[in-house]
């Protein structure tokens, strides 16, 4: 057995070491995103307003374009809100109750039956409102 006698200066050995330790290094951050499952929105909600215009005596009716935009296809359905303005019957309805994601145009009509003489000449006089609702589709 041959031994050997090695000295070392005084001071600190110039040799870099790995961590001696296993100690987790941060490397990266990497953002994470997503749409939401389902979104729709107006494209041009300002001026949609739909004009009932009379079919005879007693009933009127009226339609307006919705441009839509969705990011899959959803369930939509209508409803209608009288304001009391005038007494009748009052229907709702749309040209699909799908939005198509790859579609975007919705066709919404409203009918009135009056229960009574229409009211005397105005214009403008608002009737109601029309609520969209939309759903995912299962």
């Amino acid at each position: 057995m041959v031994v050997c006698a090695v000295t070392a200066q005084a001071g600190e050995l110039g040799t870099f070491f790995w961590p001696s330790t296993f100690v987790p290094q941060e490397v990266a951050d990497i953002p994470v995103v997503m749409d939401g499952p389902w979104w729709a929105s107006i494209l041009d909600p300002d001026g949609l307003v739909i004009h009932l215009l009379p079919l005879s005596a007693y009933e009127y009716e009226g339609c307006t374009d919705i441009a839509f935009g969705a990011h899959s296809d959803l369930d939509i359905s209508a409803a209608f809100i009288p304001t009391g303005a005038v007494a009748g019957t009052f229907s709702v309805g749309l040209s699909s109750p799908v939005l198509r994601a790859d579609e975007n145009t919705l066709r919404v009509c409203v009918k009135l039956k009056l229960e009574a003489p229409p009211p005397p000449a105005e214009t403008d006089v608002w009737v109601g409102t029309v609520r969209l609702k939309i759903s995912p589709r299962p």
